[in-house]
């Protein structure tokens, strides 16, 4: 059998055009924004972290990244490239655990989600190890403390978040591209694996990325 999507060459109008899988992929889907937790204040990103903020970032973040003096430099990529790589951004111990909890298994508290034209991979339906793991992840990144931290090495003040965990199965997982956010937004991403073949990974013949494409006008 031969599977894919195929588009025709001229645009199509109407119920049709809405209907093929290029004019699905268009659609802007809604998402549901949440205050960060425990946030109510307008914050300056220049001032520094309160004593409570860096207490509970130390827990899981590695202590590069609360270093004020990292922040500036951090900006100036995220400035010029709209995107910047944290590697090792998780203390050893968190990422370990994590890791360790992938191989380990089992994986059928995970239920995979569609639709198939626009996504393919897990999230959390039950009880688990790795799921109790990654939950501990997005409850930091819920803090006010974290958004205090994003908005330093970003240099922008996020207002809300929207956060999802997700299992990318080798070989059978994927993401297609689709339309963008109608608000502007930070994507910060937490990629962690369930063990490492420092060759394969180098080979570039595993893994997976994540890219953006400026939208048409």
């Amino acid at each position: 059998t031969i599977s894919g999507w195929y588009h025709a060459r001229e645009q199509r109008d109407g119920a049709a055009a809405r209907a093929s899988s290029l004019g699905q992929l268009r659609v802007v889907e809604q998402r549901s924004f949440k205050s960060f937790d425990g946030d109510d204040d307008e914050d300056d990103v220049d001032r520094a972290l309160s004593s409570d903020d860096v207490s509970a970032l130390g827990a899981w973040v590695a202590p590069a990244y609360l270093d004020p003096e990292a922040w500036p430099r951090l900006r100036d990529h995220f400035a010029n490239d709209s995107a910047a790589r944290l590697v090792d951004f998780c203390r050893d111990e968190i990422a370990s655990e994590i890791s360790k909890s992938e191989m380990a298994g089992p994986h059928d508290t995970w239920r995979v989600v569609g639709p198939p034209h626009k996504r393919r991979y897990g999230v959390p339906r039950g009880d688990s190890d790795l799921g109790r793991a990654l939950a501990k992840i997005e409850h930091g990144a819920s803090s006010a403390a974290f958004r205090r931290l994003l908005a330093r090495i970003t240099g922008v003040r996020p207002v809300a978040r929207d956060s999802t965990i997700r299992r990318f199965r080798p070989g059978r997982d994927y993401t297609v591209a689709v339309s963008g956010d109608p608000v502007p937004v930070i994507d910060a991403t937490f990629c962690f694996l369930g063990g490492s073949d420092d060759e394969a990974w180098a080979s570039g013949e595993v893994g997976g990325f994540e890219t953006y494409i400026e939208a048409e006008d």
